[in-house]
């Protein structure tokens, strides 16, 4: 009868862990989807801003070479 209980509870550990299991991979695989978009969002919006970072340094280059043109010493024309 004690062997039977055993076989029964080892049974029913595997059956549990294999349920354990599919249960991890199923979120896993969810989470998975969700962290992926979200590399893809960050990905975009660092790419926008160097974008923006080199509109801007082309527009300080434009205004300093304007200002040479002018005459003026300083940033301020």
């Amino acid at each position: 009868m004690l062997r039977k209980l055993d076989i029964i509870i080892k049974d029913y550990k595997d059956n549990l862990g294999e349920l354990l299991r599919a249960a991890r991979e199923d979120v896993e695989s969810e989470w998975q989807v969700k962290l992926d978009e979200e590399v893809k969002k960050r990905q975009e919006k660092e790419a926008w801003a160097d974008e923006l970072v080199k509109q801007l340094e082309k527009e300080k280059k434009v205004s300093w070479l304007l200002c040479l043109l002018c005459g003026a010493e300083t940033f301020s024309c």
